[in-house]
């Protein structure tokens, strides 16, 4: 796997760069290590769910992040406000355990849920 692919579920202020897929740097069978490149400079992640509602408000069990904008956050969307809010569908039973922005890069690093045997 050498890809993420993202899907927006609202776009907000931050602005992420049209390719919407994140490069993985680092895998192994319980942990994903990925950057994926924004246009907005100087955002702040401002959650991280391990479920994403879909169009109907029903819960999808694949995480999420929304990020914001600050004061300093450039260039950003001059036609939506508010957080950008973006799922990983590809990854349903994996978990967020850090996301993090520095510059124009998110890094989020995933961790595959472990299933509780009976």
């Amino acid at each position: 796997m050498n890809h993420i692919t993202i899907k927006i579920i609202e776009q907000g202020a931050p602005l992420i760069l049209p390719s919407e897929t994140g490069h993985v740097v680092a895998s192994e069978s319980s942990c994903i290590a990925v950057h994926f490149d924004m246009q907005s400079k100087r955002c702040v992640v401002s959650h991280a769910s391990n479920t994403t509602p879909n169009e109907l408000g029903e819960m999808q069990h694949y995480p999420s992040v929304s990020i914001a904008a600050t004061d300093d956050s450039y260039p950003i969307s001059e036609y939506h406000n508010g957080d950008t809010c973006i799922a990983f569908p590809g990854l349903t039973g994996w978990e967020i355990f850090l996301a993090d922005i520095c510059k124009y890069t998110l890094s989020i690093c995933f961790i595959r849920k472990e299933i509780e045997s009976a």
